[in-house]
């Protein structure tokens, strides 16, 4: 049965996937907020952009999207896994199809834009349809991990409960050095390209 939530709740377990998510992959954090309005923001130290320095290496570049993608999605699979829904396959594929057609100024589209200027620097389209819906597989299995949803759930209610829904650098390290998020959960790139997403 699902659950129906306020939009602060909605966006303060959106914004805690997010935040998790950057932890467990050593990104440091300046603030997470969120806003009864449906807004929030989460912010690295550093911005955190896979084909910043435009390397060549495909084994590197392959890496850093998937864990950048993992990010992006887990913000809304965050979101979805509070209120007891779920993304399935045909969801994000239809998310994949939307972003071809349009750019989306959220979360999927930013992923999607940095797999293009990866495909481009590869010069091949190995960045698809499959790898989009495998960052879905990997992230919905990190969020299965028990210490990292309630990691998610306890930050979120922190929060909600914070003067201006903000939490800086240190309640933010406070708070997750309570659950070993210590790995990357078999986050790694050794078969990444075994699940086929048959999206188009």
């Amino acid at each position: 049965m699902k659950l129906k939530l306020s939009e602060l709740q909605k966006t303060a377990f959106h914004e805690a996937g997010h935040a998790v998510l950057y932890h467990i992959f050593g990104h440091q954090l300046d603030y997470v907020r969120a806003n009864e309005n449906g807004e929030g923001y989460t912010k690295p130290r550093f911005s955190y952009l896979p084909t910043a320095f435009a390397t060549t290496n495909t084994s590197c570049l392959v890496d850093k999207i998937l864990q950048y993608g993992i990010i992006c999605f887990g913000g809304y699979f965050a979101e979805f896994k509070a209120q007891k829904r779920n993304l399935d396959l045909f969801t994000i594929c239809d998310i994949y199809r939307k972003t071809q057609n349009e750019y989306l100024d959220n979360d999927f589209g930013a992923i999607r834009a940095q797999m293009e200027i990866a495909n481009d620097i590869l010069g091949e389209n190995l960045f698809d349809s499959e790898f989009f819906h495998l960052i879905g597989r990997r992230t919905q299995a990190i969020l299965k991990k028990e210490n990292v949803w309630k990691a998610i759930q306890s930050l979120s209610n922190a929060i909600m409960e914070a003067e201006n829904n903000n939490l800086n650098e240190k309640e933010i390290n406070s708070l997750l050095s309570q659950f070993n998020l210590t790995d990357r959960y078999g986050i790694n790139i050794s078969g990444v390209f075994n699940i086929k997403a048959k999206c188009s």
